[in-house]
């Protein structure tokens, strides 16, 4: 993966060495591993490492990549999610694991969003999920 910074500023400010240095900080390598990874002695990463410069552009760099992966964490959650709803309501999934598999999610987003989720609404859901209607019920 290649970092991007915010400022080609610092970019043309640092060397080839402190660059690469810098741009596996980011992504959370230990110094141990940068230096076997560009054949340098751990010494001299940890003094790139203390570099003003070079700590600026890990920062910098380290808030993007982190906020790429939350990105990419929110969509593959919410693919996720469409997928637990399309087999939540298929009509080849059992009854029983339909309401798990509710269940799972509601507790999921409870969890998440401290949502408070309305009883009658719940079970009118649960009804429709087990493919309960009123008809059903004056025949039993």
């Amino acid at each position: 993966m290649e970092v991007q910074s915010e400022s080609t500023m610092a970019q043309n400010t640092l060397n080839e060495n402190q660059m690469k240095v810098a741009e596996l900080l980011v992504l959370g390598k230990p110094v141990k591993e940068i230096a076997v990874a560009l054949e340098l002695p751990e010494t001299t990463v940890y003094s790139i490492r203390r570099l003003p410069k070079v700590q600026n552009f890990v920062l910098e760099n380290q808030k993007l990549y982190i906020r790429d992966s939350v990105s990419l964490i929110a969509s593959k959650m919410t693919e996720l999610s469409q997928a637990v709803v399309d087999i939540l309501l298929s009509s080849e999934t059992l009854p029983r694991d339909r309401i798990a598999a509710f269940n799972a999610l509601r507790n999921s987003a409870g969890q998440k969003t401290q949502l408070d989720v309305n009883v009658k609404a719940e079970q009118s859901l649960k009804d429709l999920l087990l493919g309960i209607t009123d008809k059903d019920d004056e025949n039993m």
